[in-house]
C-alpha cells in the first residue's frame, strides 16, 4: 500500500501520550512517522511482531510497547496502545476489540460489546457460525494525530540527527562501528547526530543501508516530504 497512511488513536489515549518519558516520546514519534510513510511493516524497527494480517506491535524500548492496527476499510492505521509494560503484550491482540459492534447475518443479531473478554467472545461466535459474522465495526471515538497538539510539538523538535540517534540504537550499533561502516569520521557522525552538520540525500541513503531503514526517516521534514 503507497502512504502516506492516516494514523488514529482512541482519544483517551492522548493523555497517555504526554505522560510518556522525552526519549519514549521522541522514538513513538519516529514511529509513527515511519507507519505514516511506509505502512504498517516499516524498516528499521527490529522488535517488530506481526499478529496477523492486520495487528502488530513493537518493543519500542525497556517500557514502551505500541501496538497498532490496519484496518482495510480506508487504509488507516489505528495506534492501538502507545504506552504498555512488556508484561502486558498478551493484550496488545485483543485491544482493538474492546468496543465494538458486530452483526451476524442468519439469524440476523446486532451486537455491541466492550471489555478484555471481547475478543474470545468474538471467536465464540465466529465458531460457531462459521461464515456468518460481518466484519466488526468500531465504536471507539478516534483522533488524527497529525491534528494533535503532541505531534505538531515534536514535528518541530525531531530533526535529522536525533532520528538518526534513534535509528542507530535500533540497529545496534555503536557511533564508531557505524560511522566505520559508513566510511565517514567518528567525529562526523557525532556532528550529524547533533545537528551540526547537514544530512544530505547522498549521505542519508548510505547509512540508511546499514542501519537498514528508509533514507527518508533521517532527512529533514521537508525535504522527506517533498521525496514521499
Amino acid at each position: 500500500m503507497s502512504g502516506p497512511h492516516r494514523i488514529e488513536l482512541e482519544a483517551r489515549l492522548v493523555y497517555r501520550l504526554i505522560k510518556l518519558s522525552k526519549r519514549s516520546q521522541a522514538r513513538l514519534w519516529a514511529l509513527c512517522q515511519d507507519l505514516r510513510r511506509q505502512g504498517p511493516w516499516p524498516l528499521g524497527w527490529p522488535q517488530l511482531t506481526r499478529f496477523d494480517e492486520e495487528c502488530f506491535h513493537c518493543q519500542l524500548d525497556v517500557r514502551l510497547v505500541s501496538g497498532w492496527m490496519l484496518r482495510q476499510a480506508g487504509g488507516a492505521i489505528e495506534i492501538l496502545c502507545p504506552a504498555l509494560a512488556p508484561g502486558k503484550l498478551a493484550f496488545v491482540r485483543e485491544r482493538r476489540f474492546e468496543e465494538l459492534c458486530l452483526s451476524l447475518v442468519d439469524p440476523q443479531v446486532h451486537v455491541r460489546f466492550q471489555g478484555a473478554g471481547a475478543y474470545r467472545f468474538l471467536c465464540h461466535l465466529q465458531g460457531a457460525y462459521p461464515g456468518q459474522v460481518a466484519q466488526p465495526q468500531l465504536t471507539r471515538p478516534l483522533v488524527s494525530l497529525t491534528e494533535l497538539g503532541w505531534h505538531a510539538q515534536w514535528s518541530q523538535v525531531m530533526r535529522p540527527g536525533r532520528c538518526l540517534n534513534i535509528y542507530r540504537q535500533n540497529a545496534g550499533l555503536s557511533a564508531l562501528r557505524l560511522a566505520e561502516l559508513c566510511g565517514i569520521s567518528r567525529r562526523d557522525l557525532t556532528l550529524l547526530e547533533e545537528d551540526r552538520m547537514p544530512m544530505t540525500e547522498e549521505r542519508a541513503r548510505t547509512i540508511a543501508l546499514y542501519l537498514e531503514c528508509d533514507h527518508r526517516s533521517l532527512l529533514p521534514a521537508e525535504v522527506s516530504r517533498g521525496r514521499s
